[in-house]
């Protein structure tokens, strides 16, 4: 089993969460194919897209990011990565059909048009391509007890400069300088709105990370196990067409 946390490189501030264990580990369990090409579509500075290619064994691999500081990184990690702004572009840059494997990883959620970014998904896989996406899930352990209380769903996000309304978390400024979340999902909520674009959820899988330490960070490890339950969403996604119906 891979080893769920790895360690920050210098470039890539979450690289060490959870989640990104857990997606590696599910790649390599779902891949049985080598993807020829595959897509990391927010790929920061590519090293995160490097280890998928390693666990999936893409002959191709690609990336997209808004950034073009991290670009010229991910070049560094033998990515073939092109600076895109996703809110900006009408398409993005690659043939339909071109890609056996696509990961989105916690972009859905800040993007301002969730249905193109799923449209353009559905463009670019293969028939029996393999999207894994990701994003913070509003119906989490900790939300169902913070918000009958009174307090905001963690990962929302009220204020540019200040993270407020946050059960057992102090207010201090936080670390999204670059805007906040359009929208929170939940499992029910992607499901319908993938449907919606020929894609269906076959699989899924939930992470904690958002409680560093202490009796919440246990609790979190232990209750996030249970998809609909985890801090963060883990969703294995097909066309409709080639949905198998054989469980994970």
């Amino acid at each position: 089993m891979i080893d769920p946390v790895i360690k920050n490189n210098g470039h890539t501030p979450d690289i060490s969460q959870e989640r990104y264990g857990i997606v590696l580990n599910l790649v390599k369990k779902i891949t049985k194919t080598a993807p020829r090409r595959l897509l990391d579509i927010g790929c920061s500075d590519g090293y995160f897209t490097s280890k998928l290619a390693e666990v999936s064994g893409a002959q191709e691999s690609f990336g997209v990011d808004y950034s073009q500081d991290m670009v010229k990184i991910a070049a560094g990690y033998g990515i073939k990565a092109s600076v895109v702004d996703i809110d900006r572009e009408e398409k993005l840059p690659f043939e339909s059909n071109y890609f056996d494997f696509i990961f989105c990883g916690s972009v859905i959620e800040l993007i301002e048009d969730p249905d193109k970014l799923l449209e353009e998904i559905n463009r670019l896989l293969t028939d029996q391509g393999t999207l894994v996406i990701t994003f913070p899930n509003l119906s989490c352990w900790a939300n169902r007890i913070a918000v009958p209380l009174g307090f905001l769903p963690y990962r929302s996000i009220v204020s540019r400069t200040y993270n407020v309304g946050k059960l057992f978390v102090p207010v201090a400024e936080h670390r999204y300088k670059y805007g906040s979340f359009n929208r929170l999902l939940t499992l029910g909520a992607f499901k319908q709105l993938a449907d919606k674009h020929n894609l269906s959820v076959v699989g899924k899988a939930g992470s904690g990370g958002y409680f560093a330490a202490g009796v919440c960070r246990l609790i979190d490890s232990f209750l996030s196990k249970v998809a609909v339950l985890g801090f963060n969403l883990i969703c294995v996604v097909k066309k409709k067409t080639r949905v198998s119906l054989r469980s994970l």
